[in-house]
């Protein structure tokens, strides 16, 4: 079949243009509404013309989303979608290399499970304490940003109360401290030593015996999950907080409070195809349309191509 370059199969625009406003939209926030008008096409042009460079997009997408496996750090945060009008969910799974996201119309464990299965993987896995993520077989490592302000707000709840100040005034400092260790500049074996003496700074504050039942809350958290709670001292390239996920998933947050969201499960897939492969050439010190349009161009002559590889070069 002969196929024209530079034109998406059954596109009208050549991908320069297509390229343009989908990463307007996609990578830069616009709202899809906004980029319309500015360039005077109507909003169902825009997303045939984001479903074709989706579909054309997708093994690509599948091959990122398999890659996670492989990773050793991931970060992942979900948020709150709309899709027609109905609830949905936003997901993100980050690497310091690879942005994948997903939009689904449940929060349960499902999604991760779509993602990672339930065998064991090797993977330090970032995330607050959501139980979706429970069922994953990782290395998991709660958030201590998450941590500190459930702390703030036990003291912010119990400002009269003698024992719980005097928790928050000793526990406060130990997790600014361990949230610090990313990226220590030590040798290895002194941050491992001084992230054990760190922790058992922390063991300690959590095992010592309380009476507020908030205390008493707080301290399970470790108590009961102390592999969710210490991954970090093995490494100082493990985090103890997932400001990454936060900030990667920033521009979901963005997008739900200006345009409501998806219309339509096409529309949803759409957006985590194309968000994926734009913000992951980003994170890889790419020009997200530079590479973008060049895979499209070679998917318009070859839908087989193996985009990827623009990715890595």
């Amino acid at each position: 079949m002969l196929r024209t370059p530079g034109v998406v199969p059954g596109g009208v625009y050549g991908n320069s243009v297509v390229v343009h406003l989908l990463t307007e939209h996609y990578l830069h926030g616009l709202t899809a509404g906004a980029v319309c008008r500015r360039e005077g096409i109507g909003e169902g042009t825009f997303f045939k013309m984001a479903a074709r460079s989706a579909a054309l997009l997708t093994p690509a997408y599948e091959q990122l989303q398999q890659s996670l496996k492989t990773c050793k750090l991931i970060h992942a945060d979900e948020t709150g979608w709309r899709n027609d009008g109905d609830k949905a969910y936003g997901w993100i799974f980050i690497h310091p290399e690879l942005a994948v996201f997903l939009f689904r119309d449940t929060r349960s464990s499902k999604v991760p499970r779509e993602i990672f299965g339930t065998d064991p993987l090797d993977i330090n896995f970032v995330s607050d304490r959501y139980k979706g993520y429970d069922c994953l077989k990782v290395n998991r490592q709660y958030c201590y940003v998450h941590l500190l302000r459930d702390l703030l707000s036990l003291e912010k709840d119990f400002p009269e109360e003698p024992e719980v100040t005097a928790f928050v005034a000793s526990m406060k400092p130990l997790l600014k401290a361990a949230i610090a260790m990313y990226h220590s500049k030590q040798e290895i074996t002194d941050y491992i030593l001084a992230a054990t003496a760190l922790k058992n700074q922390i063991v300690a504050a959590v095992e010592h015996e309380a009476n507020h039942p908030g205390i008493q809350t707080f301290q399970d958290i470790f108590r009961r999950h102390p592999e969710r709670c210490f991954q970090w001292v093995k490494s100082p390239e493990i985090p103890a907080e997932n400001n990454f996920a936060e900030r990667g998933l920033r521009p979901s947050v963005i997008a739900r409070k200006i345009s409501f969201g998806s219309q339509s499960e096409q529309g949803m897939h759409s957006r985590e195809i194309l968000m994926t492969f734009l913000h992951t050439a980003r994170l890889r010190g790419h020009d997200p349309g530079v590479i973008l349009e060049r895979a499209l161009n070679l998917l318009c002559l070859d839908p087989q191509a193996d985009v990827l590889t623009l990715l890595v070069s």
